[in-house]
């Protein structure tokens, strides 16, 4: 039988879901912000409209939406409805100039998990769950190449013991520090199926297997990288926690409670956040030990960029933009006008991106530097 742990409550409420859209429907019983150790003090960000935009469709009417960062230019993906091939583009949120960067393939979908320098992490899948067929890629903006570092290992989604997680079930979602690019991917084995974590280190090509966990006996999850840290979630017989992996190759486990999934490194290495079951947001500061709660159940998830944490809101259960800066200990939370909803939030680089759209909305992603509201 495969290992079932804790971290199963935050995979079967994901699955659910899938089915509503991005929320959760956890409200009773949330933790207040900063009620762990280290006061986190809460801010509003104003639903300015002023800063740059990024309409939701083209001019043409094709859906259009802003995917990764590329240092203060924007990677946008364009179309890809029923099917069709997808456009990326390069956008400037500044001056609006944009500019074509690759053509995906028919049938398939690219998305873009990661970035550093001029580099992208993407993986290509079918169009829909459990993605059992993938690739990843990496793509460089200056040059136009493309690497496929990984893919599927034959029919091992098909292993009896081995589940799709979500968002991405059996694809990969890579993590990239400087130039290592991190992921979890599945594997065969003579006995069960097996979990790795593997890196990929951009000037040589070498990969190199960090951990390993057979599926008969513990997991592998949520990798993070950042400030030339990488952690992940190991979960076995003798519990679940963080490994903390240097730059120098050392090692260190770091316990943790509760359902963590989707942790994320911010840029110093310094703080570790991931989102606790869908009802609590948390970060570790690795030097002092020091863990807060700096949001509850606004969304799902977590992701970083600089100092800045951030979650995919939770729109249709109440939920809210916003995100959490690491260096100054402030959540902002964004105040949404009555009537208008928004399912998307991003930090993309410098910038936090929100979305305005429904009856009231405009069918904007607006874009905020850090300090603008």
């Amino acid at each position: 039988m495969a290992w079932s742990g804790k971290r199963a409550t935050a995979a079967a409420a994901l699955a659910a879901l899938a089915l509503v859209g991005c929320g959760d429907g956890a409200t009773s019983g949330a933790e207040a912000p900063g009620t762990a150790a280290g006061a986190v003090r809460t801010a509003t960000l104003a639903m300015d409209t002023k800063g740059p935009a990024l309409p939701m469709e083209t001019s043409a009417g094709v859906a259009q939406v802003p995917v990764a960062a590329i240092g203060e230019s924007v990677v946008v993906a364009v179309g890809g409805e029923d099917g069709a091939p997808q456009a990326f583009e390069r956008w400037d949120p500044r001056t609006g100039a944009r500019a074509p960067l690759w053509q995906g393939a028919a049938g398939k979908q690219d998305i873009v998990l990661a970035s550093s320098g001029d580099w992208l992490a993407t993986v290509r899948t079918g169009l829909a769950l459990p993605f059992p067929e993938w690739q990843l890629i990496l793509r460089n903006v200056t040059t136009g190449e493309a690497r496929t570092i990984a893919r599927n290992e034959g029919t091992v989604a098909d292993a009896p013991d081995l589940q799709p997680g979500l968002p991405f079930g059996f694809a990969p979602k890579p993590v990239m520090d400087g130039a290592t690019v991190t992921w979890v991917r599945n594997a065969r084995s003579a006995e069960s199926p097996v979990r790795e974590l593997r890196a990929y280190a951009l000037a040589s090509g070498s990969v190199t297997t960090l951990d390993t966990a057979a599926l008969a006996e513990g997991d592998l999850d949520t990798a993070a990288a950042g400030g030339g840290r990488t952690a992940w979630l190991r979960v076995d017989a003798a519990g679940q926690r963080f490994v903390l992996r240097e730059a120098d190759g050392g090692q260190r486990e770091l316990p943790v409670e509760g359902a963590p999934f989707a942790a994320a490194l911010d840029a110093s290495g310094r703080h570790l956040a991931w989102d606790d079951g869908l009802i609590a947001k948390r970060v570790l500061d690795i030097e002092t030990g020091a863990t807060s709660t700096f949001a509850t159940d606004e969304g799902w998830g977590m992701t970083a960029a600089g100092s800045r944490f951030t979650w995919a809101p939770a729109a249709a259960y109440g939920g809210a933009p916003g995100y959490f800066d690491a260096a100054t200990g402030v959540t902002h939370i964004l105040e949404v006008r009555e009537g208008v909803r928004s399912n998307y939030a991003a930090l993309l680089g410098p910038w936090f991106v929100w979305q305005s759209a429904g009856p009231r909305g405009d069918g904007l992603y607006h874009f905020s530097w850090p300090g603008q509201s």
